[in-house]
């Protein structure tokens, strides 16, 4: 490995981030027996659809699908919310410098996919242009980890940043776009328990106790007009003692049953032909295939020309981490479940979202495989030098 590649991070950093890392992709075997599972029971049982959108949950007043979108998925933002703290604080985002990359590829990363969807998508689903924003981390890093092993952890590490800024977007974005009508009562509400939840957490109480602090925040935001994950994000980010004992008690919860139950519900559509709509699909796949990679390798040059960072990939690799960051799932589903009411457009977004992931990775995975296979073949000539 080049030393020029190293992370200039501790040990314990380095260890961090390996972790993490492993944690995300061994959780995408859940995710796909999720959507097959979500898939082929409402295919052999249509009405289990109608049973996961209009089913409401006593108390919440929510349907199963939305409790997984606005309940379950928080869990995932506020693990985001410690992931980027943890970065901003002591990993590889610690300076204006180091953050600049990632944070500006991420930005180029969703805003190229928005443009070329709008670009393309067809009558009635300019409305859902977020679909194509949003990298799916689990399956980024589950791919690199199968077909991209001879890259290197400053590579990893940088997809890991990436992933993260770009989930924390995506839910800034959700909560502009889906919020309601603001109800003062109920923010104000929100920002007592937030206030609450810091407090107590510098005060090193009882997991248990922030917990109650959450959820009971986590209900006034429900009725805030503002989207739910935002907390999740914002609690994440407010977390300052015991951050990572939390991460690594919740990251199995929400890697291993909040995601794939949200999942699950998301793809939850009986598979038909009359479903799929090719402009869309293409749309979809033209955003994925050339806006992601395009946005992030732009945002990359532009960064590292006017901050000039310490740590510089090879300028191939910002475009091999543009390629990978096009493969995008769960936040995508959620961005078609709050912008399509119709039930005939959401399934046929859903259909398409399926399909360009399935193109996506296998894009991905071929430029891995051609990447490595170029690499290997570089270090055989070095040696015979």
């Amino acid at each position: 490995m080049n030393s020029s590649l190293e992370l200039n991070v501790s040990r314990a950093e380095k260890r961090w981030l390996r972790r993490v890392i492993d944690n995300e992709a061994q959780s995408v075997g859940l995710l796909i027996l999720a959507a097959v599972l979500g898939i082929g029971i409402a295919t052999i049982n249509p009405s289990f659809a109608d049973t996961v959108l209009h089913t409401h949950l006593p108390v919440l007043n929510l349907s199963l699908a939305e409790f997984a979108a606005d309940g379950l998925l928080a869990i995932f933002f506020f693990i985001a919310g410690l992931e980027l703290r943890h970065e901003l604080t002591v990993g590889t985002l610690n300076s204006v410098r180091a953050a600049a990359v990632p944070v500006v590829a991420a930005v180029g990363g969703m805003l190229a996919p928005v443009f070329v969807f709008l670009a393309l998508a067809p009558a009635g689903f300019s409305g859902a242009w977020g679909i194509p924003m949003a990298t799916d981390l689990p399956l980024a890093l589950a791919i690199i980890a199968v077909f991209g092993k001879r890259l290197p952890l400053s590579f990893r590490a940088f997809i890991l940043s990436l992933a993260i800024v770009d989930d924390v977007g995506s839910v800034l974005v959700i909560a502009v776009k889906f919020g309601a009508s603001v109800s003062v009562g109920a923010l104000l509400l929100v920002l007592i328990g937030v206030v609450a939840y810091v407090t107590q957490n510098l005060r090193a109480v009882h997991g248990s106790i922030l917990f109650a602090i959450a959820i009971a925040t986590w209900f006034a935001m429900l009725h805030s007009g503002i989207h739910p994950t935002v907390l999740g994000v914002v609690l994440g980010l407010a977390t300052s003692v015991r951050a990572d004992r939390y991460r690594e008690k919740l990251q199995p919860w929400s890697n291993g049953v909040c995601v794939p139950l949200f999942v699950f519900t998301a793809v939850a559509m009986p598979v038909s032909v009359s479903l799929i709509n090719s402009e869309l699909t293409s749309a979809l796949i033209g955003a994925r295939i050339t806006g992601k990679p395009l946005g992030v390798f732009l945002g990359a040059v532009v960064a590292l020309a006017l901050f000039r960072p310490t740590l510089r990939l090879p300028l191939k690799l910002y475009v091999l981490a543009g390629v990978v960051a096009s493969l995008g799932f769960s936040v995508s589903m959620l961005f078609a479940l709050l912008s399509l009411r119709d039930a005939i457009a959401l399934a046929q977004a859903q259909t398409s979202i399926l399909a360009a992931l399935s193109v996506a990775a296998m894009v991905t995975s071929a430029v891995l495989m051609l990447f490595n296979r170029l690499d290997a073949d570089k270090s055989a000539r070095s040696a015979r030098l």
